[in-house]
C-alpha cells in the first residue's frame, strides 16, 4: 500500500489509519482467497493492484 504514511514511523500513524490498513489487506487476502480457483497467479496479482489501486486514499472501518 502506497500513502501519506510510506516512510513514517509505525508509532506516528494514527490508530484509525493502521486499522483501516488491516481492514484493507483483510479485504483483499478474503477476495484472492475466494478467488484462487478461478483466477491464475498472474490474474491474481492484477487483482491485488488494482485493489490497493481502487481503495487507495480511502479510510475503510468496519461496520457497527
Amino acid at each position: 500500500m502506497t500513502g501519506r504514511y510510506d516512510n513514517v514511523n509505525s508509532e506516528d500513524i494514527p490508530e484509525y489509519i493502521k486499522e483501516s490498513n488491516r481492514i484493507k489487506k483483510e479485504s483483499c487476502k478474503s477476495c484472492m482467497e475466494q478467488l484462487k480457483d478461478v483466477l491464475s497467479n498472474e490474474q491474481l496479482e492484477k487483482f491485488e493492484d488494482a485493489f490497493y489501486s481502487a481503495v487507495n486514499g480511502y479510510i475503510l472501518k468496519r461496520k457497527d
